[in-house]
């Protein structure tokens, strides 16, 4: 399992995930605060990041002129159904669909997150990402989740 995350022009983000050999790349514009909405929608979804979580989130990552709808959705305690949707106007059509172990799936976003702080760091993250900050705050929780859940 893979996950990547990278900032790739001013106002620009490219990134991929690859589950069971199926690999999606992906491009987020400056209209969404994507990074910010995909953290958040894994944490309210998580089981010890908030008291009480929901079984499905979505969060939309605008590519221009498409967005994305990303969509998670809880088979059980442990597994999470990953479903990416592109919507064009009025059509709909569905890119990537996979499941895997939530704890999984959080451990390779908090590492490639990682990396991408680490090279930017958050003033560089601001400057190039434009309209919002490093969500820190939500980084923070999830690193923390996935720290509690090695040990």
């Amino acid at each position: 399992m893979e996950f990547k995350y990278q900032l790739s022009g001013r106002g620009w983000a490219s990134g991929s995930i690859k589950i069971n050999n199926k690999e999606f790349n992906f491009i987020a514009s400056y209209l969404t605060d994507s990074l910010s909405d995909l953290l958040r929608s894994l944490i309210t979804i998580t089981p010890g990041c908030v008291p009480y979580p929901i079984n499905e989130s979505t969060f939309i990552m605008e590519e221009e002129p498409e967005r994305l709808v990303w969509k998670f959705e809880k088979q059980n305690d442990r597994d999470v159904l990953i479903t990416i949707i592109k919507v064009s106007g009025i059509e709909r059509s569905i890119l990537f669909k996979e499941q895997c172990l939530l704890s999984d799936l959080i451990k390779v976003v908090v590492n490639s997150i990682s990396k991408l702080l680490k090279k930017h760091g958050i003033e560089g993250y601001r400057d190039n990402w434009v309209n919002h900050d490093f969500p820190m705050n939500e980084y923070q929780r999830l690193d923390n989740y996935i720290n509690k859940k090695v040990k």
